[in-house]
Formats: structure tokens, sequence, C-alpha cells
């Protein structure tokens, strides 16, 4: 019939299109034969070499489709199994794409496709080991086939194997430029170009980020298909992220998406770069835009985290953190970051729980180890906390973070030799950081040694002349100097620079007051409290503040605070001791409580005089002046050389227990 050799002329053409790679030609020519009608088997044939067709232009969904309605007639189709494959495989269906390529195979075990289909599947679940056996099978049995040594290159890329990556693309490149441009990053370009791009990303992966950013150059040099552009664009951008050049990030990372609209890669780079320049709501969109297109990402949860915390959107910032934990429960940043969000919420419990079962999980790790001790710190549990500390460095003796914080830690516990050490170590390892002078004169100035502290906080405002930080350090340095303009013109410039400094706040409420401004006093302190409502040095300056505007109840309940998030300091709990057996107002004081905490504290305090001498006062509150009289007494002859001025102080109060008087503060 006419028809039918009307029929054989248009699928021939078909035929001959695919054979040229022109795909849409041969899609257009089986799509116009199979309109005239055609034998139940002719029509499968036709479909399945149309379903190739869609894989060639990566239509995987039509190809799929066409492939599935071809092995209805002919189940035993090896091209259409391995191309069904292939098909589940580029929309992400590893399980099915396995499936298919395990029949294909049987059907011809010498076919190198099969293997390598099969080993980019294996590569989607993960299984690299499975992935890298059946690409060296592809390339055994294709050794010309550049497109073998393409997919084998992808699986080293994943598994960190550098060397042998670039290795295989030259290879493949050596046989066919334009197929491994094809194929391995998704669209026709040169070997020159795709050469760079591959140097680009070694230097990228082993931290050479100048020699990367230069191949990358050089690539972009090159006419690109609009895809490669954009990931060669994004790869720039994460390399600018890496050298905290954030302006370019967002250039090249917009140019990136200009050039393929659904590059994650670029929509988090720019998210990165739009926090860190201040602009947090635009990178939450940024972030919010790439988990649309790729939910399963656990890192844009991770870092859309990130954000929420900063921006104190804790309860949005868990949420997320548990979204990243969910693509991979091994994720050690959204491990560290639950736990960090938990321990801001007070729910130290579950922060330490966190990150237990992340080291359960993981087994050693000196991220994790660190951020344990972190909880610890907040919990008082000084021996755990050094301990989570040693076993960081122990893991990554040059890690400047885990050197700075163990110091710390040795700070806290007056060990000033070992805290230095490890401070002057972590500046030894890096003397251009900013944050190493910066803590370190933290160190002297908790030391006493102003000067010294005045020269490392020098040191870090020069070498971080636009940081917060650097700043506020100063500042703090000035009020204990006394030079208090210097101070003020320092806190108002790191707020300046980034309005959630807390200790700029809190350095300016202690500046005004001492000046006696106590409503600007408390208004920075509030500030600071808001932004950092567990930090008990805040939570202390307020109940100080409340203490000496006469706001006694107030002040109690500050103090009590503070015992809560610190209880290792007893100043504040003396304080607060003190006010609820002897305030001037009577509605705030309550003996019998002040009894029982002053008890609890004698305990732990082992009846030290200080702790013996609230007592007193306390047993004064309630009545009880003999047990008043007793513990005053005591806690002069518990010290052998009284200060002058206490000792008059106490012997004033014991006289008063002896007349049947208790004492009370003089405002």
């Amino acid at each position: 019939m006419a028809y039918s050799d009307d029929a054989i002329e248009i699928i021939t053409k078909g035929n001959e299109a695919l054979k040229k790679n022109a795909y849409d030609e041969a899609v257009a020519s089986y799509t116009a034969a199979l309109s005239i009608g055609l034998t139940k088997e002719l029509q499968a044939t036709v479909r399945g070499n149309r379903g190739l067709a869609y894989l060639a232009k990566e239509d995987y969904n039509n190809a799929a489709r066409d492939l599935s309605l071809a092995l209805e007639v002919n189940p035993k189709s090896f091209d259409a199994l391995a191309g069904r494959g292939a098909a589940y495989s580029g929309l992400e269906q590893p399980d099915k794409a396995i499936a298919d390529l395990d029949a294909a195979i049987a059907l011809d075990p010498k076919a190198g496709i099969a293997y390598r289909h099969r080993s980019e599947a294996y590569r989607q679940k993960g299984d690299l080991k499975q992935a890298l056996k059946d690409a060296d099978e592809s390339v055994r049995l294709d050794p010309r086939e550049a497109k073998a040594y393409v997919a084998r290159a992808c699986t080293h890329m994943v598994r960190g194997s550098l060397n042998q990556m670039v290795a295989d693309f030259e290879k493949a490149m050596e046989i066919s430029p334009n197929t491994v441009g094809v194929n391995a990053l998704g669209g026709v370009t040169s070997a020159t170009a795709l050469k760079h791009i591959m140097k680009g990303y070694k230097a990228h992966m082993e931290e050479k980020y100048a020699e990367a950013i230069a191949a990358y150059d050089e690539a972009l040099k090159e006419k690109l298909p609009p895809r490669l552009k954009s990931i060669v664009l994004g790869n720039r951008a994460l390399v600018d992220t890496k050298l905290g050049e954030w302006t370019d990030c967002i250039a090249d990372s917009t140019a990136a998406l200009k050039a393929d609209p659904s590059n994650v890669e670029a929509l988090g780079a720019r998210a990165m770069a739009l926090e860190k320049l201040g602009r947090p709501e635009e990178a939450l969109r940024d972030y919010s835009d790439g988990l649309d297109l790729e939910p399963a990402y656990g890192a844009l949860w991770n870092n859309r985290g990130n954000v929420y915390k900063n921006l104190g959107k804790l309860d949005e910032a868990l949420e997320d953190y548990k979204k990243a934990l969910k693509c991979d429960p091994k994720d050690v940043a959204a491990i560290n970051g639950k736990s960090e969000v938990l321990r801001r919420k007070g729910d130290l419990k579950g922060a330490l729980e966190v990150s237990t079962e992340g080291l359960r999980l993981i087994g050693p790790n000196a991220s994790l180890h660190n951020f344990r001790a972190l909880t610890y710190r907040e919990m008082r549990q000084t021996d755990k906390e050094l301990a989570d500390m040693n076993e960081a460095v122990r893991l990554e003796p040059t890690n400047l973070t885990y050197l700075r914080n163990r110091g710390m830690t040795h700070e806290r516990n007056k060990d000033w030799d070992k805290a230095l050490q490890d401070l002057n170590e972590a500046i030894r390892l890096q003397p251009k950081s900013a944050e190493n002078y910066h803590v370190r004169g933290g160190l002297y100035e908790g030391k006493g040694d102003i000067d010294a502290a005045m020269q490392d906080r020098d040191m870090a405002m020069q070498l971080a002349p636009n940081s917060a930080e650097s700043y506020s350090g100063r500042g703090s340095v000035y009020l204990k100097k006394e030079q208090w303009d210097k101070a003020l013109a320092d806190f108002n410039k790191a707020i300046q620079l980034d309005p959630r400094d807390a200790v700029a706040h809190a350095g300016l409420a202690s500046f005004y007051n001492t000046r006696g401004e106590m409503e600007k006093a408390i208004a920075s302190l509030d500030e600071a409290l808001r932004l950092q409502p567990r930090n008990a040095n805040f939570q202390k300056g307020r109940a100080i503040i409340h203490a000496n505007m006469g706001e006694w109840a107030a002040a109690i309940t500050a103090f009590g605070r503070v015992a809560e998030l610190n209880p290792s300091d007893t100043e504040s709990q003396l304080w607060r001791l003190r006010l609820l057996s002897s305030a001037p107002d009577a509605a705030a004081r309550d003996g019998r409580k002040a009894v029982e905490l002053a008890l609890q504290l004698c305990e732990t305090q082992k009846w030290s005089s200080e702790s013996v001498d609230v007592l007193a006062a306390a047993y004064a509150e309630v009545g009880d002046f003999a047990n008043a009289v007793k513990y005053a007494k005591q806690a002069m002859d518990t010290v052998k050389d009284l200060p002058p001025g206490r000792k008059t102080r106490m012997e004033k109060r014991l006289k008063q227990y002896e007349a049947g008087q208790p004492y009370r503060i003089v405002p």
C-alpha cells in the first residue's frame, strides 16, 4: 500500500538521522511514521528507536515511556532494556535502572554500554564500590569508547580520586573530545575547555583556590553551552566562598543562574554570600528556591537552618536541621547545628544527647567532640568539657578553632599557662588570624594584663579592620583603661558593622553604667540579652544594675537566673543570698529561702567564710539569732587575716545579731 511505502521511507529517514546524532529530526520522523499506521511489531520498533532518540536528547520521561511500550511487545529487546535503564538513571530512579540493566546484561554479558549505565545507577545509589566495578568492566569491554572513561571518571570524582578522574577524562578526550563534552558536563565543548574545567575542579578539591580560579577563567574563554557555562560559573562561585570574596560570588552565581536557572549549587553559593553581606532575607529566598528544586539536598536544609539560627529563629532552624538529618543522619554540620540550637534554647540535656548520638553513629570526630564540649561548658562539667576539647585537638592538632576553644577552657579553669600555650600555638600556625589575637587578648584581659590585652586587640584590629568583634574586643580593654571616649567609639562602630554583636551592646551598657546613664545602660543590656538570653555575664550585669537602682526583687530574680546559667558563679549566689536576707524592701526578702540556699552553698563551698557569713544573715532574717551569732563568729574565725574593712563590717553585723537585730543593706 502507498502509506506503507511512505512509512518505510519516513522510518528510514529517522534511522539515518539517529545515526547522525540529529535527534530532533529523528524524533520528528518517527512521530510522523507512527501517525500513519503501522503493524504492532513495527510500531514497537519505531517507538523503541524514538525512545533512544529521546534518551540522547536527555528527555528521560518520553524515553522511558516509548521504551516501555516497545518492551510490552518485545520484552527481550536488549536495546529497549538498556535504553530504559539509562532513562531511569537520568530520572534518578536507580533501583528501576539497575533492574533493567541487570536484564540487559543477562541478554548480552559483553555489552559495555549496559555496564556503563549500570555504573551510573550504582553511583546514584551511593554504592561506589559496585559503580567502579561496573565502570572498569565497561572500559575493559569497550577500551576505545570515550563514554566508558567518562563514566569511570565521574565515579572517581565522587570517590575523591582526583588523579584517576583527570587521567580518565584525558583518555576520553584523546579518543573523542566532543563525546566527552556531551556526556561529562551537559553540552558539546572543546577538549581544551574541558581540560581547563577538570584542572580547575581538581585544584578546587585540593584547596588550591587561586589555581582553580585561573583554570575556570580559561575555560570560560571558550564557547560553552549554557548548562556547562552555568556549572563552571557555579564552581567558580564556590571557590569565591572559600576565599571570602562574597561580592564576586554573587556575581558568578547570578551569571550561572542566568545560564541555567536550575543550578542549585549556584543558588546555594549566592545564598551563603548574601548572608555574609548582611542580607539574610535574600539568602533565605535563595535557599528556599534551591530546596524547591531539590528537596533532598541536605546541605541546603543545613545552611538555611544556619541563617534562621543566626536570626534567632531557633524553632525554624531546628526544623531545617532535622530535615537535613533525614537526608543524611551522619551529616556532622547538621548534628552540630541541632545541638547548638537546643543548647541556645536551654535544652542542655537534649543538646548533649544529639552530640553523643552523633559520635555513636560516626565514631571519633573532632567537630562533634568540640560541640559536645561546648555543651558541657554550659553545664559547668569542666572535666568532661576539657576531655572533649583534648580529644578534638588530638584528632586535629592544627585546627585553630579547637586550639582556641581549649585555650578558653583552660582560661576558665584559671590555668593560664596551658591557655597561653594553646593560643600561642594557634598564632604560630596562623599568625595572620585576627581571631587568634582577639581570643588571646581576652585571656590577657581576664588575667588583668591590660597592656598585653591591648597589644593583641590592636593586632586583631590591624588584621580585621572591618570586624565588629575586633572593635567590641578593643572597646572592652578601653573600658578597663578608663579611656571612655575610645571605648564608646569602638562599641558604636562594632554595632554599626554588626547590629547583632551582643558583646558590643553589653559593653555599651557597662559604659553607660559608669556614667550613671542608667536608662541607656538598661536598654543596651536588654538588647544584649535579647541576642544572647543565656549569657550568664549579661544576666549578671542586669542583676547588678537592678541592685544599683534599688530594684531588689528584680535583682534577686536576675541573680537567680545567673545561678541557673552558671552554678559556679559563687559571687552571684552570694549576692542573691544577701538580698534575700538583707534587702531594704521587706517584700523582696525571703528568710526561709535564704537559709535553705545558704546551707546548700555552704556545703558546695566547704563552709567558706563568705558562705557562712551569708548563712548568719539568713538566720538573723528568720529570727534565729543564736545561729546568726554562731555562724557570724565562725565566718570570722575561718580566715586568719581578714582585710580590715571586711573585718569591721563583719564585727558590726555580729553586734547587730547579738542585739537581736537582722542586718539591712543600706541603699
